[in-house]
């Protein structure tokens, strides 16, 4: 029989399964470092495609309460989708100039600092009228990233159909990334992530591919921030991998220790 995968590699696939029929938004939550020793919390929702044969209220929009304890409000309101960068073509099933609605795929983001510990979320899945679709209530542990040892960001994934998409995302100042974690051979992917070391030192960055069993297949070129700032990055095109499931290990690694974090991915044909 093959070896059982690590706890972490089965816990990061499990994160990729759709939610539950009747769902009708995927939600991604990333934390980075923010100002004045606060955490740096963005939140990102999509659409979900409806249910094959299934109808559904239209979805109109989502809106956002953030609190931490003591009911100490950190953010509350609609969280929309951003512009298109310029030369970004309206995404699939989408009509420039379109109406909300379940045609609607971009993803919607905000960010917002914290103060490290407990973080709850109520999300509210609004219709195109005054209905409330649905309500999710989340508690989140949210870390801080000013300690004194190796740490990373939560990788960020933008996907692109074809060059012109990547190269509006490159010229996008505040691009948002997608939640979801389901992909096309088709596409290539952009990981953009933090890593964080004590004082000056640079932690060192590495990545590569796993399979579902979580072995190494294939050594990522990671491109460090600029000499301005900035995240580490990683190009991906996935026309080289077959359909499964896979994840894209990420370590840095420095004299106070090593951090991993890891994305999972569904690749389809």
């Amino acid at each position: 029989s093959k070896p059982a995968a690590p706890p972490a590699v089965t816990k990061a696939l499990g994160s990729i399964a759709e939610p539950r029929g009747g769902r009708y938004i995927r939600v991604w939550i990333g934390n980075a470092r923010g100002e004045e020793g606060k955490t740096r919390v963005t939140f990102v929702w999509e659409p979900l495609p409806p249910i094959p044969g299934g109808e559904r209220t239209p979805l109109g929009g989502v809106t956002l309460l953030a609190t931490g304890p003591g009911n100490r409000s950190y953010f509350q309101g609609a969280v929309e989708p951003a512009p298109p960068a310029a030369g970004t073509p309206p995404p699939d099933g989408a009509a420039a100039g379109g109406t909300p609605g379940l045609s609607r795929r971009e993803p919607a983001g905000v960010s917002f600092d914290v103060v490290p510990g407990s973080l709850n979320l109520r999300i509210t899945v609004k219709g195109t009228g005054t209905e409330t679709l649905d309500t999710d209530v989340r508690e989140y542990r949210i870390p801080d990233l000013t300690l004194p040892q190796v740490a990373l960001s939560t990788p960020a994934v933008f996907r692109t159909a074809n060059a012109r998409e990547f190269r509006a995302l490159n010229e996008h100042p505040n691009p948002v990334p997608t939640a979801s974690r389901e992909f096309r051979r088709t596409e290539r992917l952009l990981i953009r992530f933090e890593a964080y070391a004590p004082g000056t030192s640079a932690p060192e960055v590495t990545a590569r591919v796993l399979n579902r069993g979580g072995t190494g297949m294939v050594d990522l070129q990671v491109r460090p921030p600029a000499s301005g700032g900035g995240p580490h990055q990683i190009d991906l095109p996935l026309a080289g991998f077959a359909s499964g499931e896979y994840l894209v290990e990420i370590k840095a690694k420095g004299a106070e220790g090593e951090a991993t974090e890891l994305v999972a991915m569904k690749i389809t044909a």
